[in-house]
């Protein structure tokens, strides 16, 4: 039969190896740190009760659950998102118009923008231009029209 201690010590390895492939993986990692506590403290006390491991599982998984999630904000919060560019990023960038929902958009570098131009709207397929990006709305031209300084680019 397996140690008692060596059973969390799996679990908390098992919670690990779960982590990159689900949702919530700080959760998962607050649990195997949990769970190896509980295999610290059996393996010093291997005949403790199983309700009261338990209760410090349980313990342990609240006390450090606030702890990890701080300290993982308090190291990443400086860092921006590489998977999101700024919208002046996009200004005079080429995209393909796509259809979106029961209206178009632009697809680039894997994201779909509503889109908004003057005039007849493009088709689906078509390359177009961004003028530039309004909240998530991209601002297009179609390559064959001559760019015009809009109002609001004019300081």
């Amino acid at each position: 039969m397996i140690e008692v201690h060596l059973a969390w010590l799996l679990l908390g390895l098992a919670f690990l190896a779960l982590a990159p492939f689900v949702g919530g993986q700080l959760f998962l990692v607050d649990l195997a740190v949990a769970a190896f506590i509980v295999a610290f403290v059996t393996s010093i006390q291997p005949d403790l009760a199983l309700l009261h491991q338990w209760l410090l599982f349980m313990a342990a998984t609240l006390a450090f659950l606030p702890t990890i999630y701080g300290l993982v904000f308090r190291l990443t919060r400086h860092r921006r998102d590489p998977g999101v560019a700024p919208a002046s990023e996009y200004r005079g960038r080429e995209a393909v118009v796509v259809r979106r929902g029961a209206g178009l958009g632009v697809r680039i570098d894997g994201e779909v923008l509503p889109l908004r131009t003057e005039g007849e709207p493009p088709s689906p397929g078509e390359v177009v231009t961004i003028e530039r990006v309004e909240g998530i709305t991209a601002r297009i031209r179609r390559r064959d029209e001559r760019s015009v300084p809009l109002e609001a680019d004019r300081d």
